[in-house]
């Protein structure tokens, strides 16, 4: 089984977007992947628009929650996206250990809904592209 870790800063919503889309669309496609987030500073909780932006295109959210990024995750999986460093480099998880790729997305904390669902669409967007590149490997 392949795994896939997204990685934010405060791993409460763009990340948490990713690995439940990837999860959801792998699933339904029965494919043998997983993914995780990870934050290199967790918030205490989900950001609650992201968590509606997921629900309401019946993705699952039980079982989403922020987690500390751990030098074991990022061993573990075969590909590593981070998002966000070409957006805020000050902030950018630091994950000089191997090849990283960012897809360079706005944090959704403190954007209203309609903000926060045009990052989760490009999101979902990347993920089914990433789906797509994986099923031909």
């Amino acid at each position: 089984m392949k795994n896939i870790l997204f990685v934010c800063v405060h791993n409460s919503g763009r990340s948490q977007i990713a690995e439940a889309a990837f999860n959801h669309f792998a699933q339904n496609r029965n494919m043998e992947l997983v993914a995780l987030s990870a934050g290199t500073n967790p918030a205490q909780r989900l950001n609650t628009n992201v968590i509606e932006s997921i629900a309401e295109i019946g993705i699952q959210t039980s079982g989403l929650a922020p987690k500390q990024l751990t030098n074991d995750m990022v061993e573990q999986s075969e590909i590593v996206i981070t998002l966000g460093c070409n957006v805020d480099s000050n902030q950018c998880p630091s994950l000089n250990i191997r090849e990283v790729i960012d897809w360079g997305l706005p944090d959704p904390s403190g954007m209203g809904m309609d903000a926060t669902r045009n990052v989760r669409d490009k999101i979902i967007q990347l993920v089914e592209c990433l789906l797509a590149s994986l099923n031909h490997k």
